[in-house]
């Protein structure tokens, strides 16, 4: 009982602070505008506006390096793990005044042949790399890669 009450206590702020990932970033994030007037008359400067949101993306893992301690070498592996992942990304407006995820990084889970943890980064919205720690590696192969391939942020 005990247990169940220590896991209700975890799963109910998260469940309220994960009400906002749900949603997709509004289109008027950007909208209002933003400038700083100096002490000199007609001095006004725009700021470029950015913003820090907590996301849920999808991550699509293309390519990975690992290092194979028998062959003493790193070897690439065409691999296909798809997975969700939650992190922190950076937006900025682009053009038309919409907000544009230029870079970001995030932890999440690679599901495929395996399973892997990953700790990502990723810029311009879909381009994603970073580290992958497979919990029970084949043998002769070391638990930590590096990975590249895309994904998509909600």
């Amino acid at each position: 009982m005990k247990k169940l009450i220590f896991l209700l206590l975890l799963l109910i702020p998260g469940t309220i602070y994960s009400q906002g990932l749900f949603r997709p970033v509004s289109d008027d994030m950007f909208s209002q505008p933003m400038t700083y007037t100096f002490m000199a008359p007609m001095a006004e400067v725009p700021v470029i506006k950015s913003a820090w949101k907590a996301r849920i993306d999808g991550t699509i893992q293309l390519s990975e390096v690992l290092y194979n301690k028998a062959l003493k070498q790193l070897e690439s592996n065409t691999v296909l793990g798809i997975g969700p992942a939650i992190g922190m990304q950076h937006y900025v407006p682009d053009a038309e005044g919409k907000p544009f995820n230029n870079y970001g990084f995030g932890a999440g889970v690679l599901l495929g042949e395996q399973m892997k943890f990953v700790l990502q980064a990723n810029l311009m919205q879909y381009f994603k790399f970073g580290l992958t720690v497979t919990p029970k590696p084949r043998t002769d192969i070391f638990p930590v890669g590096l990975f590249f391939g895309g994904g998509i942020t909600f």
